[in-house]
């Protein structure tokens, strides 16, 4: 126990070992990836890659013309870096990420962690 006037903190062992995302209704969905742990909600995809390009095309759509807007997006950002891939990478993300924030809000993320709100 700590006490600092007027506040008292007591730290106590959970005996309910269930999520509090799983019972409690939240505001938004937190998409992560972790090679070792389950860590935020639920989802089915495999990277950070895989999670971005689903959200482009969710924003510009799931068809023919939303996966050439995708390709095309990336081949133009890719010729516009060529300074590593690292870099490059970065410079892909961004700009998927600047499409996919006209239609969800996106919070800064920590590590490899993004929250997306509807």
């Amino acid at each position: 126990m700590a006490v600092n006037e007027p506040y008292a903190l007591m730290v106590q062992p959970d005996d309910i070992l269930i999520s509090p995302r799983e019972v409690d209704e939240h505001f938004g969905t937190m998409v992560c990836f972790h090679p070792r742990y389950a860590l935020g909600d639920h989802h089915n995809h495999m990277d950070k890659d895989d999670f971005l390009r689903e959200m482009y095309l969710d924003t510009v759509g799931h068809d023919e013309a939303g996966m050439k807007r995708y390709e095309r997006m990336v081949n133009i950002v890719s010729s516009r870096f060529r300074h590593g891939p690292k870099t490059e990478e970065r410079a892909i993300d961004e700009a998927m990420q600047k499409v996919i924030s006209e239609k969800y809000l996106m919070l800064p993320s920590i590590s490899t962690t993004t929250q997306v709100l509807p």
